[in-house]
Parts: C-alpha cells; structure tokens; sequence
C-alpha cells in the first residue's frame, strides 16, 4: 500500500467521523421542540426533520456505530502500513491516529455542530435517513439487543421528558418580523399573546408600568370628604391617592365607597385614608403582585432611591400587562396610536415601547430608565427633541412632531417595510 493510497483511506475514515460526531451532538443538543421550530421555518425539510424526531434513537445508533466502524477501519489499515514498514513500528499506530481522530474527528465538528444544532441537524437529514434505511436490519437488531439488555440489568426504559423550558415555549410561540408563525397551530393567538405577557411579566419592573407622577390624581390630607367626592366625580376615579403637602410624599389612599358611608362631609379624609404598599422602581411586578394579593390592596405607590413618589400601580395596572387593555363604560378611550399608512403611524409619546413592538412588529429597544416611546427619543437625542428632529434605530426612523418645554408629546414612527398591524391587540 502507498503513502497516498494510506492517507486517502485515513482522510475518508476521519471525514466520516467527523460528520457523524457532528451529527451526534446535533441530534441530543436539537431538542424536540427546536426541531419541530426548525421544520416549520425549512418547509420543504420539515418531514426530514420530522423524521429525525420520530428515529432519533435508532439514528444515534447508527451514529455511534458508523463512527466506531471509522474508527476502526482507520486503525486497522494505519497498523498494517506501519508492520509492513517494521514490525516495531505498528505500536505508533495509536500515537499517530489519536491525535488525528480526536480534534479532527471528535473535538472540532462537535464543537462547531454545537454551535448551530439545528442547522446541521437540517444538513444531516437527508444522508442520515438514507444510511438508517441502508442499514435497517443492523440497527433493528443493535435496538433490540439494547432493550434486551438493559431488561436483563432491570434498568427501566427511557422516559422522555414532558417539560419544555422557556426557550422550547417561546419557540413554540415565534414569529418573525413578517408576521409569519406562530410555528405551530395549536396555540391560538390569543393564546399566544397571552403567554408571551406572562413571560415579559416576570421580567418587568415597576418603572415600566407604573403611572407617573405627572399623570396621578390625588388629593392632600388637609382636603374634606365632601371636596374628596367632588374630585372623585370630576375625574372618574374610584381610588385616589393622599399626599401631605407635595405629590411626592403619598402617605395613603381613599376609596369612594368609604367616603359615601361616611356621616359628616366637612371631616378631613384623613379620617377614611387607607394605608399603601410602598415599592421601589427595581421590584418585579410579580412580586408586588403577590404581595398586594396578600395584602389585599388595589393600590400601591412607587419610591424612587430618595423615598420620594415616582409613580403608582393599580392591580388593574399588573392584570392589563397580562390580559391586555381592560376597560369598562366609565373609561374614557384615547388612542395611543393612529396608523398613517402603510409604513407609518403617528404616536404619542407615552404610548409603551413593549406593546408598539407586539402590536406593529417593530423591534425597537427598551432601556432600563425608559419605557415609553418618548423615552426612547430623550435618551438617543440627549435632550427634549424639538419637532422635525429624528434618528434611526434598525429600519424604524421616529421623528418627533410635537414637544414642549418639558416633554416629547407626540412622533411619527415610519418602517423602510410595510407594518404589521396585530389585530388581536386593544389600541
């Protein structure tokens, strides 16, 4: 046998190694749930990958078995050139081979499948299939021969796990800036929506939702109860926050029910206040939704790092970052958002970044210090924009239409593709 004929043969064995280690671990890291994703985004793979799925134990059989064969065959032939050379010299067979198998046909494509296990799971589909259907008595009796023995060694069957992790639901939840998905029918989208609130919940802090200081209706402590029911009417409000002197010192709330039980008007409303949960802008909504649940409190006032008011959270606030905009008879509708055309909407400024992004597909940042669209404008520009002044973030240019001395009021959103209108979402 020639040198070249030698490293011909060697370079095969390891190539074959290589694609089947790589196909090794696209095969365990590609869980179900990714699969199935990546068979709906192929289309005309996705009964290959459907395939893999439903075969996926007797094609790491195959995997491990074509691999040892390599690595054998390898070994064997490198053994023999090295005897013909000299009987001493076939013990270096193992010294030159390891090396050479394990970066090139181990380390490297593991590594690098690793790196994309959908991907190769996809590209190694089809030869994988083909070499399962070549080689279907062999791997039906290596399967048989498993099961058996694992019965002789009372080692009970493999259960498949029935948990899926967030990643596995949010793909189960995709869709791509189109508005193609979600990738599987048997999520409605009402359903959808829902459950991708309910994963921004957790992650959602009381800066994002509370409503500012600037936008409250409260009342002082030194005001009566009958000029109490007069705000109450004038504003709609059923709940209104006390304060002592300034709005940033919120020391209670007053319900409107208390103050129609209560006997004499001309008493201050100190006298019917309930107390308030203070929490700061960091804390998770889950949590203070726990702990108004366990406190029994509709409303509950955010403190900056001073101690000061920075905001308030109605329950009705927590429940709408799940369920969406709930509104009843009494509350007076404003659209946050009026849609131009077909690749531009007009926005006012506090109109929350989070749900422009689910409503319009937009893919537009949200900061830790900003949650709103006239947030988002301050801290790109460094300043109160003034009208006409715009920047671009992706394929989104916002130019401001309307500021005054202390705020952005209003932008024009416009996309370099046409809009995507979520239909299923309030305004």
């Amino acid at each position: 046998m020639a040198l070249a004929e030698l490293a011909i043969i060697v370079a095969a064995c390891v190539i074959v190694q290589a694609f089947f280690a790589a196909s090794e671990i696209a095969l365990v890291a590609a869980d179900d749930a990714k699969l199935r994703a990546a068979g709906e985004r192929e289309g005309k793979r996705a009964s290959m990958l459907e395939s893999l799925l439903l075969k996926r134990d007797r094609l790491l059989a195959l995997v491990l078995t074509t691999n040892n064969l390599a690595t054998v065959i390898a070994a064997a032939v490198l053994t023999t050139f090295l005897h013909r050379i000299g009987p001493h010299y076939s013990y270096l067979a193992p010294f030159i081979l390891a090396p050479i198998t394990l970066l090139l046909g181990e380390s490297i494509p593991k590594l690098l499948a690793l790196r994309g296990p959908l991907a190769f799971a996809a590209f190694a589909a089809r030869p994988l299939l083909l070499m399962a259907a070549a080689l279907a008595p062999l791997l039906k009796f290596e399967t048989m021969l498993s099961r058996w023995l694992r019965k002789l060694a009372g080692v009970s069957p493999e259960i498949g796990s029935v948990f899926l992790t967030r990643e596995d639901l949010a793909l189960l939840l995709w869709r791509d800036a189109d508005g193609h998905g979600p990738v599987t029918d048997a999520i409605l989208p009402a359903e959808q929506q829902m459950i991708s609130r309910i994963f921004r919940f957790t992650h959602s802090e009381a800066r994002k939702v509370m409503v500012p200081q600037v936008q409250i209706e409260a009342v002082p402590d030194d005001i009566t109860l009958a000029a109490t029911i007069e705000v109450a009417r004038r504003e709609g409000f059923s709940r209104l926050p006390v304060f002592h002197k300034r709005i940033f010192d919120i020391i209670g709330v007053v319900h409107v029910f208390d103050l129609l039980e209560a006997p004499d008007l001309t008493r201050p409303v100190t006298e019917v206040m309930r107390p308030v949960s203070y929490f700061s802008e960091s804390t998770p909504l889950d949590e203070i939704l726990l702990a108004m649940q366990r406190t029994g409190e509709n409303l509950a006032v955010v403190v900056d790092e001073y101690g000061g008011a920075s905001g308030i959270l109605t329950v009705e606030d927590l429940l709408e970052e799940i369920v969406g905009e709930i509104e009843d008879e009494y509350d007076a509708r404003e659209e946050l958002t009026t849609v131009l055309n077909a690749r531009s909407l007009a926005v006012l400024a506090r109109a929350p970044i989070a749900e422009l992004n689910d409503r319009f597909g937009l893919n537009l940042p949200e900061g830790e210090e900003y949650a709103t669209i006239g947030g988002l404008v301050v801290e790109r520009l460094g300043h109160i924009a003034k009208p006409g002044e715009q920047f671009k973030v992706g394929d989104v240019t916002i130019t401001v239409t309307r500021s005054d001395a202390r705020a952005v009021r209003e932008v024009i959103i416009g996309l370099d593709r046409p809009l995507r209108v979520d239909r299923t979402r309030h305004r």
